[in-house]
């Protein structure tokens, strides 16, 4: 038997059993009632039956939908990730030769943009997020190049990663950064081994193009972090293309970070072996070893 805890249900339950039983009185004493009584049964079931709450729609955690900015979307493997790298390789490919038909451009200076595309792939609300170190010719070109980029429409499977806050956009964080590319000592001999028309010029710039390419990945990855400073490093390479004695000779103008990413770039630089015609083109002092100096000068 049903057991009662509030005085209401019991009530209402005990209302219920009298019209049932008024009910089945009117069915044995009126022929063709039966029709009837089972409306009314229908109904004292529905009525018995408790009023079910409407479930809440599960709420989505913020975490699940990060924004870009605290995400390095430019590393994602992911759709979001992918499109994120289309829209930056295209301002970068315009960028470049902004840079190159503005030779006001080359001067120093560093420049943080914020801007939207949407999913026809146009930029929206582009905000200069910061541009204390940056100039006018920096600054309008870069502008520039991110309004004029050639980015694709927004693929269809990447709307459903766009936060929820802004679910038809997504957030792009653009710095444009003017550095002179690393390089060998400048003067003397060494500049004149970097461009000579021999075995050891031709490999001294295959072991620089190998260092600055990892180099500027490295930068690249770090680019947030990175500020104006200079630093120059000195190695040496072996016969096998192995990096030897690697010291830093001036960082007084350098930083922490561009100093850790740099000595890492050398060291993890895919150099190749020393072609044979190099070694008898080395110094008698060391003649196994071509020795390298490596400068960085980011404005």
């Amino acid at each position: 038997m049903r057991s009662f805890t509030e005085p209401e249900e019991a009530n209402a339950s005990v209302m219920k059993l009298s019209v049932l039983g008024a009910v089945w009185r009117l069915a044995r004493l009126t022929p063709g009632a039966l029709g009837v009584v089972m409306l009314c049964l229908m109904s004292a079931a529905a009525a018995e039956t408790p009023e079910q709450p409407i479930p809440k729609k599960t709420p989505v955690s913020d975490d699940v939908f990060v924004r870009p900015a605290s995400r390095n979307l430019n590393k994602e493997e992911t759709p979001l990730g992918r499109y994120y790298r289309q829209v930056t390789q295209a301002v970068e490919k315009k960028w470049r030769i902004y840079m190159h038909i503005r030779p006001g451009t080359r001067s120093e200076g560093c420049l943080e943009v914020v801007f939207y595309v949407n999913a026809k792939g146009k930029v929206e609300d582009m905000s200069i997020a910061n541009d204390k170190d940056s100039n006018l010719d920096l600054t309008a070109a870069t502008l520039q190049a991110i309004k004029d980029a050639e980015i694709p429409p927004m693929p269809a499977d990447v709307i459903p990663l766009l936060p929820m806050n802004d679910p038809k956009r997504l957030r792009i964080e653009y710095s444009a950064l003017i550095y002179t590319a690393p390089e060998s000592g400048k003067g003397g001999a060494k500049a004149a081994m970097k461009d000579e028309k021999t075995a050891r010029g031709r490999y001294y710039r295959q072991v620089l193009a190998q260092v600055e390419k990892k180099w500027k990945d490295y930068r690249q990855q770090r680019i947030k972090d990175v500020s104006a400073g200079s630093l120059k490093a000195e190695f040496y390479v072996n016969k096998n293309g192995k990096v030897e004695g690697l010291r830093v000779i001036d960082d007084k103008k350098s930083n922490k970070v561009l100093t850790e990413f740099t000595l890492q770039a050398i060291k993890d630089a895919d150099i190749p072996r020393m072609p044979v015609d190099v070694l008898p083109l080395l110094p008698m002092n060391d003649p196994e070893r071509l020795k390298i100096e490596y400068n960085v000068l980011i404005y």
